[in-house]
């Protein structure tokens, strides 16, 4: 099969090749970290090992429970 001939999927992939997809493989958290406590709304810092690809710092919020249906149903957007 010549260059041409060749043809590429939506994803990517090539002849002969699966398509790429997300696999679920738990990595350990080497740390934790409470940046900021609020009353709607927090900030975590997590640093997780990925193996041969090093260790990265991924940050992220949590809510305290269903804040957003609370504040469309009062109407206000506001505390």
């Amino acid at each position: 099969m010549s260059g041409a001939d060749q043809v590429s999927g939506p994803r990517g992939e090539t002849p002969g090749e699966g398509p790429l997809a997300d696999v679920i493989d738990p990595r350990p958290v080497r740390s934790h970290e409470l940046v900021h406590e609020g009353i709607v709304w927090s900030l975590v810092r997590d640093e997780v090992d990925l193996g041969e690809s090093g260790v990265v710092t991924r940050s992220s919020s949590t809510t305290r429970g269903p804040s957003a249906a609370w504040r469309s149903t009062t109407g206000s957007g506001c505390c």
